[in-house]
Order: C-alpha cells, then structure tokens, then sequence
C-alpha cells in the first residue's frame, strides 16, 4: 500500500491515528509506528480506536520504554512492565493484523531474546499441579512484589494454602485478581 511506510511529521494526532487506521485496513502485516514521546503515542492510538471503534482496542499496542519507579527500590514500573510484556508477547505470537506503537526511546531499550522471552511465560490452567515453591519464585523473578495481603496491583501474598495473586493491571475492587489453593 502506498500509506506503509508513510511519515507522521506535520500531522496532527488526528491525522496520525487516521494513517495508522488506513495502513491496519491495507494490510495484514503486523504495523511498528515509532513517535517520538509516549505522550504522541498513546494520542494516535486513542484516535486509532476512536476512528476505527472499540474493537480495534484489542489489535493496537503500546510498547512503552522501560522507566524505574524510584519509590519502588528501582524496580521498573510494574504497570509499565506489564504493558509492554503483553504487548511483546503479542509482537511474539500472534502478530498478523497488529499496530504497535512505541517510542524511539523504547526501540533504543535493549530487550530479551525472544526465546528468553517466552520462557519466562508462565501459563496455569484449572486444577494443574504447580510446585508452590516455584510459583513463588517465578512471581518474585517476574517482578511480583510478596507482601502480607495482596492489595496492590503487581502484588501477591502467601496465607498458608493460599496464595493471592493481583495482576498488575487489576485491583482488589474489580476481583480480577488469582487465588490459587493448596490442599
């Protein structure tokens, strides 16, 4: 299509999400836009959606940079993390029909093997046997913090049998969070 590869300097927000829109309708190809702030980022992916609907929320992803939470021992930011973890394992997987927008500060980030990526996903389904132990370390080597109730999002806590795990992106609030039992 004669829009890929197409320039956004000198557009408007408007006009970038309209691009990015008409480019994702051309193609079936995974789409990279590189801005240069998060802030003309997330701008073109909120026109993106606004003029391609709601359902298009689901095919756009930020790749934000990696930034620390200073306040957090100078761990990265666990919602910053976890976006671009998902949006990642996405640009991993299942990349066909995708937009993914980023910074030239991101793109500049060093990033894992693809390979190493993937092995540090982790997927549980409904009564598979899991070594409580590993799971603990696996949450604490993918970031999660342990604390005595798992209240804020990235969290997890240990009560006996039970173990609460709260999503990054979730809180308390919404009861999108994990308990996993152990009997």
């Amino acid at each position: 299509s004669d829009l890929l590869g197409s320039s956004f300097v000198g557009l408007d927000s408007i006009s970038q999400g309209l691009v990015l829109l008409r480019c994702h309708q051309s193609t079936e190809e995974p789409i990279m836009a590189v801005f240069s702030s998060s802030a003309a980022a997330r701008n073109a992916i909120d026109h993106f959606v606004f003029l391609g609907g709601k359902a298009l929320s689901e095919r756009i992803h930020f790749i934000p940079p990696l930034e620390f939470d200073f306040h957090r021992s100078l761990l990265p930011n666990l919602e910053v993390l976890s976006e671009r973890n998902i949006a990642l394992f996405h640009a991993i997987n299942d990349c066909k029909k995708r937009v993914f927008v980023t910074t030239i500060r991101a793109v500049l980030q060093k990033g894992l093997l693809p390979e190493r990526f993937l092995s540090a996903v982790h997927t549980f389904q409904p009564n598979q046997e899991v070594n409580r132990d590993t799971l603990v370390l696996n949450l604490i080597e993918a970031g999660y913090q342990r604390q005595p109730t798992a209240f804020d999002p990235g969290t997890f806590s240990v009560r006996g049998g039970v173990i609460d795990i709260l999503d990054r992106k979730s809180t308390r609030l919404n009861s999108s969070h994990l308990v996993i039992s152990y009997a």
